[in-house]
């Protein structure tokens, strides 16, 4: 990535592909990315789309002119072919064409003919998809722009892996501009979608709670009061899709009488049972959509869409909120706290502190763990736990540069050392381990490589396992490894145990150390997934931190979460416990 002043907006190419200040598109969400929001969301400096799904095209006509009379920047329309009559959708294109639109967006099934009957007149297509194998498709129907849904997005949702995963995937097949979408609402989640290499992030569920969005209230309420948890996806809300087609909704009576079997779901048996109107258009309780703001009954807020990622729209509260979601305050949507606020907090400082002169310098492998903000507010102040985190964010750079600035030969040294002391720490204090589960690391960006140790052991008798991130910001899997294993990609392309390796819970754990201190402390790679592990780990496992010697610091600023280890080891012995 090129330099940039560190005052410089976060610009990448998409930007001048699109037209766009700031690479934080809107997603188009059917009934609820209006012409208010696109166009709020493009005067902002992102990137705004109508979302016109099935929409006749005499509402498309006055949302378009609406849009283009509310703003002078480009925008782009969301139709989803595979899911709209083949008569229609050729009406939708040919109504936009002549309406000027430049861009589209797609999703769902790859269509090369729609693909190719908005190219050839010229426009730019995004497609969103949900696999690698769409995205392949997509590229090769001529599309510009390859959006990655994850399944932490809310609404209909295409694919089953983290977006994060499939975005690093879908990175290594193309050089077409990708962006990541699925539980993305913060400042940190668009940089950790930068560090990985993606141009942008698309939100939906951050800019359905805010004041231009045309959801019912009641709809935007449920939203603002969810979490990641209180969402189920299940493909029973079918009757106006492709059969099969799942959705991520908030829990409601209509997913509680499911008891648990969300999917499956046959259209054809299931009742056309009307519970509201959109104008003179009977909605189904079985039938997707979003409650509207002219809607005359509320009971379609029970569907209300809800991506998974921790703290859904509570992360950016419209109304009185406190950081994180902790508390609440004030009316619910007072005037004023619409999508420029929520883009303006995107491009936050905590976003732009993780740019140094020269670009993104967080490790890809990594990027996963730097995107949770998991301080917690009312325990620390709130502009001291920025600035610890901006110094933490530095000095991560700073020592990681250092271990991988040293030779093939160094890093065998220190692994051969490292391996000596913690032998004999586990000889000493753990009778050789035995009938113990141990875990250590796969090592990646220039950490020891304590494999044939791991081998050893597993010779003497001692279950080994690896940890692993099965669930993103949730705590760590432990799955039991040996030197036969079958080692797959994990959605962070690091090595880990297949799916069905044996889950165990350790009794000794290494804790790989970017950084460490003497009472010890550890500085890890910024996501807490150790942290929330041992907190979440009963017993607590006796944790060892493994590091160089160079990467001792002074202090990390310890902040409540932080975790004491209970030993650290380094090339050149013990330093603490």
């Amino acid at each position: 990535m090129t330099d940039r002043p560190n005052d410089e907006p976060l610009r990448t190419p998409l930007c001048d592909l699109l037209g766009c200040e700031v690479p934080i598109l809107l997603a188009g969400m059917g009934g609820v990315s209006r012409w208010e929001l696109a166009a709020a969301v493009a005067n902002a400096g992102g990137y705004g789309m109508l979302g016109m799904v099935r929409e006749p095209t005499d509402l498309i006509t006055r949302e378009v002119t609406a849009t283009q009379a509310a703003t002078d920047r480009p925008i782009a329309v969301n139709l989803i072919p595979a899911a709209t009559e083949p008569q229609l959708l050729e009406a939708q294109i040919a109504c936009c064409l002549d309406l000027g639109v430049t861009a589209f967006c797609f999703f769902w099934d790859v269509m090369p003919d729609a693909v190719a009957r908005v190219k050839n007149a010229g426009c730019l297509v995004l497609h969103q998809v949900g696999t690698e194998a769409a995205a392949r498709l997509a590229e090769q129907a001529g599309a510009d722009v390859i959006i990655a849904q994850g399944i932490e997005a809310g609404g209909h949702v295409h694919g089953r892996s983290p977006a994060f995963g499939l975005a690093e995937r879908i990175l290594a097949g193309t050089d077409l501009p990708v962006v990541v979408s699925g539980g993305i609402a913060t400042g940190e989640g668009l940089a950790a979608a930068l560090a990985i290499g993606a141009s942008g992030v698309q939100c939906g569920t951050a800019f359905l709670a805010t004041e231009e969005s045309f959801a019912h209230s009641y709809h935007k309420s449920r939203i603002v009061e969810a979490t990641g948890e209180d969402t189920v996806l299940t493909d029973v809300f079918v009757l106006n899709w492709p059969k099969g087609a799942a959705v991520r909704v908030i829990g409601n009576s209509v997913t509680e009488g499911l008891k648990g079997n969300y999917l499956g779901h046959d259209p054809d048996s299931l009742p056309r049972e009307t519970i509201a109107h959109d104008d003179d258009q009977p909605r189904l309780r079985f039938q997707h959509g979003f409650a509207l703001a002219h809607h005359n009954r509320r009971s379609r807020s029970d569907g209300a869409l809800c991506r998974s990622g921790r703290g859904s729209a509570q992360r950016y509260r419209p109304c009185g909120r406190t950081s994180e979601g902790h508390g609440r305050a004030g009316p619910a949507y007072p005037e004023g706290h619409g999508a420029k606020q929520f883009q303006g907090d995107v491009m936050s400082d905590e976003c732009k502190s993780f740019r140094c002169q020269s670009g993104f310098s967080s490790p890809p492998c990594y990027a996963a763990e730097v995107a949770p903000d998991y301080f917690d507010p009312l325990a620390v102040d709130p502009e001291q736990a920025r600035d610890v985190a901006r110094w933490r964010r530095a000095e991560r750079t700073r020592l990681l540069d250092t271990r991988l600035a040293l030779s093939v030969a160094e890093r065998k040294e220190i692994g051969a050392a490292l391996a000596g002391h913690l032998w004999q720490v586990l000889q000493d204090r753990f009778g050789g381990a035995q009938g113990k589960v141990f875990s250590a690391y796969w090592p990646i960006k220039g950490e020891p490589d304590l494999r044939p140790l791991m081998a050893e052991l597993h010779e003497a008798g001692v279950a080994v396992a690896l940890p692993l991130v099965e669930t993103r910001a949730a705590p760590l899997t432990f799955r039991r490894w040996t030197p036969g294993t079958r080692m797959v990609r994990g959605d962070w392309n690091i090595p880990v145990p297949p799916p069905d390796a044996i889950v165990v819970t350790p009794d000794i754990a290494l804790a790989p150390l970017v950084g460490w201190t003497a009472d010890g402390y550890r500085l890890g790679y910024g996501g807490g997934y150790f942290d929330r592990t041992l907190a979440a780990i009963n017993p607590k496992p006796f944790v060892i931190g493994i590091g160089i010697n160079a990467a001792e610091l002074a202090t990390i600023y310890p902040q409540p979460h932080d975790i004491l280890l209970d030993l650290i080891l380094t090339e050149n012995g013990l330093h603490s416990g």
